[in-house]
């Protein structure tokens, strides 16, 4: 009965370890349990980061073609600016041959015009004396036929004689 004893002993300290055992294997379970829920927890939690970051990478992406765009567009815009700067500065710089040249007319047009005066005033002065010199010829020939008369008749006058 001693060794019944000892084997109900052993067999209930076998017992109580498996028990302790147990409990230990049910407590790290549990625990084990607790940890992976917290780990899908966390995996939820990271998921959803990840779902953030990607919908704010999206936007950032987005974001980052507009600026690309309106970066290309203001380069467009500022080539075109700087086009029209040239096209400004070369239409100034013929503008400002133009005016010399205009300036330049303008004085050989009143270089001109005083010549044309200068010119009419002699014209007028050649014809007025033109005129007086008609008046002379006339006043002369006159004259010259008055005495060519006179001489006529004193010729005539004298062969009579």
């Amino acid at each position: 009965m001693e060794k019944f004893r000892e084997k109900i002993q052993i067999l209930r300290d076998e017992r109580d370890a498996a028990t302790t055992r147990a409990e230990e294997a049910e407590a790290a379970l549990k625990q084990m349990t607790e940890v992976q829920m917290e780990r899908d927890q966390e995996i939820i939690s990271y998921q959803n980061k990840i779902s953030l970051l990607e919908e704010q990478l999206d936007d950032a992406e987005a974001k980052l073609k507009e600026a690309k765009l309106a970066a290309e567009e203001d380069d467009q815009h500022r080539s075109a600016h700087d086009e029209l700067a040239r096209k400004v500065t070369m239409l100034e710089e013929e503008l400002e041959t133009r005016e010399l040249e205009l300036k330049e007319t303008r004085e050989q047009l009143r270089a001109v015009d005083l010549k044309a005066e200068n010119a009419e005033r002699k014209v007028k002065s050649l014809e007025e004396k033109l005129d007086k010199m008609e008046e002379d010829y006339e006043e002369l020939n006159q004259k010259y036929l008055d005495t060519k008369s006179e001489f006529d008749a004193t010729i005539k006058a004298m062969d009579e004689l």
